[in-house]
């Protein structure tokens, strides 16, 4: 067998955590203001996202209801920490 190292490439949001519209968070969690709401931050098309409301779709095209949105990669941010 044969034993590989690996590195990890670790993606963090840049200043702040965000949730959607209809979670209800507890007051304790939001009092250092890293968890926001996702609709009072800016995420630029295109930039990595994760999970929530906030996917990339093209104008006017519906979400859909039966699917949860995981997230989106923009492999630009990603490709200068691959070896």
């Amino acid at each position: 067998m044969k034993n590989e190292t690996f590195d990890i490439i670790e993606l963090r949001p840049a200043t702040k955590h965000y949730y959607g519209e209809s979670v209800e968070v507890a007051e304790i969690l939001l009092e250092d203001g890293l968890l926001v709401k996702a609709s009072t931050i800016d995420i630029p098309l295109g930039h990595s996202r994760y999970g929530g409301p906030i996917a990339d779709l093209p104008k006017d095209f519906p979400y859909p209801d039966d699917l949860r949105f995981a997230g989106q990669l923009d492999l630009k941010q990603i490709a200068p920490h691959d070896k």
